[in-house]
């Protein structure tokens, strides 16, 4: 019985936390000052050489089912994705840090969710640069070799 309960207890965990998930991107999608750039699948599937900022992203694109950029540069919408990406990475959820790195007062973090097969099947790299907030969001089924290659890694 007290496996039956916390398999369910860890199922409406999981769940509250891609739905919390979720409702930032799209509080983040409705304000004013923060850009967004979706890319579906059927596009992704076209592109060639795709490079975002120093990342190369090329290698991924088969393997991705949804890419999204989010940034601003308004202090106040900074401030705000600030907030509520801390809030998502504290919250107790899937996501885990697979790399950060910081030169100045800038820092870049990676950070995933494993799917059920133990590859990555959320990747999002976070930009905190001097004047200027990025989340770009990877939805796919990708091994972290392939974010070694993204990153630069051999």
């Amino acid at each position: 019985m007290k496996k039956i309960f916390l398999t369910v207890i860890v199922a409406i965990a999981a769940f509250l936390s891609a739905h919390a998930q979720d409702e930032m991107f799209k509080k983040l999608g409705n304000e004013k000052n923060i850009s967004v750039v979706y890319i579906s699948k059927a596009l992704l599937g076209l592109a060639g050489n795709m490079n975002i900022g120093d990342a190369n992203i090329s290698s991924l694109a088969g393997k991705l089912t949804m890419l999204e950029i989010y940034s601003s540069e308004d202090p106040n919408a900074i401030k705000l994705m600030k907030n509520e990406s801390e809030k998502l990475l504290n919250d107790g959820s899937e996501l885990e840090t697979l790399m950060k790195a910081k030169e100045g007062g800038e820092v870049i973090s990676f950070v995933g969710k494993k799917g059920k097969d133990g590859n990555i099947s959320e990747l999002l790299m976070i930009a905190d640069e001097t004047n200027e907030f990025s989340i770009i969001r990877l939805i796919g089924n990708f091994t972290m070799k392939d974010i070694e290659k993204v990153t630069g890694g051999k």
